[in-house]
């Protein structure tokens, strides 16, 4: 039962294609999933990095931290004019990719984006240290 390449060729042909058609269709649709609601958009707190909350059990009273922000749902710039007046938050540098900064908080000032709707998370901002790689 040898199989006749000759004759079926214009078989094999549309059935590459089909397969290739139905693999981008597919490969496109995984791809571009809605767009979810994320943090406070959907009621909930940000995130909030536990070690942050042990830098406060070791007593400090200021600590640097990262911010993500949705920068979907607010003006970014807006969004730092409005935390630089809290007596919680200083030192605010945004990063040049404008979702994101860093600043130095308080208790105060970790509930105040806590609470904020357009944050997203909070993470301890680490020191870069090298690597052996």
């Amino acid at each position: 039962m040898a199989i006749d390449f000759k004759k079926r060729w214009k078989f094999w042909v549309l059935g590459i294609l089909i397969v290739l058609i139905l693999g981008v269709a597919i490969a496109g649709f995984l791809k571009f999933k809605p767009i979810q609601p994320t943090s406070n958009e959907t009621g909930k707190k940000a995130y909030v990095d536990p070690k942050i909350y042990n830098q406060f059990n070791n007593e400090t009273d200021w600590v640097w931290i990262d911010v993500r922000v949705n920068s979907t749902a607010i003006n970014f710039d807006e969004l730092i004019k409005s935390l630089e007046s809290s007596k919680g938050i200083k030192y605010i540098d945004p990063y040049k990719a404008g979702s994101s900064f860093t600043a130095m908080i308080t208790k105060e000032g970790l509930e105040e984006l806590k609470n904020n709707r357009y944050i997203l998370r909070i993470y301890l901002n680490l020191p870069a240290r090298p690597t052996l790689n």
